[in-house]
């Protein structure tokens, strides 16, 4: 199960219930939904953190880096998917003293980049089931798909 809310540059909710995926921008007035088993076949990255992923199986490639990391005591690993998808490259800083992703780079076949940067993680801190459970808000759209 995961929850990521967004407040910059646009508020976002994105949700897995471990069964469904839901990305919903309330400014757009629309929900998408998508089986978990269904979900990013070019976000593999994200299916890691979901616990969905085999690293050995989705990537060709590994490679420790010993560039300086951008968030102190991190450990860069840069990968390479197997499946031909939108994603060239995937590097991420690991904190070697837990395993936790602190910071993922996603470089596309556009020459544009995707990072993310986690902090304050918590893991199994017995947050409420219902957290993870979205209700779509009355007058928004339901699509089937997450849109690419």
């Amino acid at each position: 199960m995961m929850r990521w809310e967004y407040k910059n540059p646009e508020e976002k909710l994105f949700i897995s219930d471990s069964k469904d995926v839901f990305m919903y921008v309330p400014a757009d007035r629309q929900v998408n939904k998508e089986a978990v088993r269904a979900a990013f076949d070019d976000r593999m990255p994200l299916m890691f953190l979901l616990g969905r992923a085999d690293l050995r199986n989705e990537f060709t490639r590994f490679e420790l880096l010993n560039t300086k990391p951008f968030l102190e005591g991190t450990r860069v690993l840069r990968m390479y998917p197997r499946r031909k998808t939108d994603l060239t490259e995937v590097i991420m800083e690991v904190d070697p003293a837990n395993y936790q992703v602190r910071r993922l780079i996603l470089a596309h076949s556009d020459g544009s980049r995707s990072e993310f940067i986690f902090s304050n993680i918590r893991t199994n801190v017995g947050l409420q089931a219902s957290l993870f459970n979205f209700k779509v808000p009355a007058g928004v759209e339901v699509i089937e798909g997450i849109a690419q």
